[in-house]
């Protein structure tokens, strides 16, 4: 399983993009079902044109695996991702804080593999302050070229309480 950064999408999927054959094995191994992409939450599902990009690709590619996550599950735990951030003196304006709803993708399905190309990411997707206490203990890891080959097997577990 992978969470694909909101950010990162189009580098990952869009094959004509200029940085695509950075992300192209993760990309193959999404396509051909070998790793399921995360989607879930507002932020994934009020976008328009990613909703219709992913339709579009599981259209394209029968093997492909999606598993969405409730949004509302994502909705109310993005919530609790900011609370935890301030309590623990992380500002929200804090431009490096900038995909809680990423955090709480994560938490809802229990991935532990983001694919971003953002390098700030990893400073918040492993501080431990902003998951539950409930959380498992092994924080996700980024996936940001192809060089991260390694990362892909730890990428099998899911949270079948929150899939749609």
């Amino acid at each position: 399983m992978v969470v694909v950064d909101t950010c990162s999408f189009s580098t990952v999927f869009k094959t004509t993009n200029k940085e695509h054959e950075k992300y192209s094995l993760i990309y193959a191994k999404i396509i051909d079902g070998s790793l399921s992409l995360i989607v879930g939450g507002s932020v994934f599902m009020e976008n328009e044109r990613m909703r219709a990009h992913i339709n579009s690709l599981k259209a394209d590619n029968d093997k492909m695996s999606i598993i969405r996550i409730i949004n509302e599950d994502v909705d109310k735990e993005q919530k609790e991702v900011e609370k935890r951030a301030e309590q623990n003196g992380i500002p929200l304006t804090d431009k490096k804080l900038n995909d809680q709803h990423i955090i709480a993708l994560v938490i809802c399905s229990w991935c532990q593999l983001v694919c971003a190309r953002d390098k700030k990411q990893p400073e918040y997707l492993q501080n431990r302050v902003l998951y539950p206490v409930s959380y498992p203990q092994v924080l996700p890891r980024v996936y940001d070229e192809n060089r991260h080959e390694e990362l892909i097997a730890c990428a099998n577990l899911v949270n079948e309480d929150n899939v749609v």
